[in-house]
């Protein structure tokens, strides 16, 4: 419930937004020096809003509300890690390759805006690791 004064509309209550996380992967020495991996991760956000005395929303995910008031990001990722040389004394060199693919998913989407936003990623790094 909802009270309005002569300044603004106040909320007689706290809106708590439920979400939840989760991540799941799997990594594969297929050999001493080669690792490869895969996860699988994803949030969800719910919807929590008040309609004011005045028409208007407060809250998170609300009609009308920002895109960037998301009710779902997922992102699946594979990689490889491979040891390009490895020295008990001076440590290793190593290649990282990764690729992720992100999908977004917003509570309100404005007309003639797309629906979801996805992403596609690669990432590339020689690392040296000191002993």
């Amino acid at each position: 419930r909802c009270l309005s004064d002569w300044s603004s509309d106040v909320c007689s209550s706290d809106l708590t937004v439920t979400s939840y996380a989760g991540l799941a992967g799997l990594e594969w020495d297929v050999l001493p020096v080669t690792k490869l991996y895969g996860y699988y991760g994803q949030t969800y956000i719910d919807k929590e809003f008040s309609q004011l005395t005045n028409g208007s929303f407060v809250g998170y995910g609300f009609p009308g509300s920002s895109n960037s008031n998301n009710k779902r990001i997922e992102e699946f990722t594979v990689g490889l890690a491979q040891v390009l040389w490895k020295s008990e004394r001076y440590g290793d060199l190593k290649l990282l390759l990764q690729y992720s693919y992100l999908d977004r998913d917003p509570w309100f989407v404005a007309a003639g805006t797309p629906s979801s936003a996805h992403m596609h990623m690669a990432y590339l790094d020689i690392r040296y690791d000191l002993p």
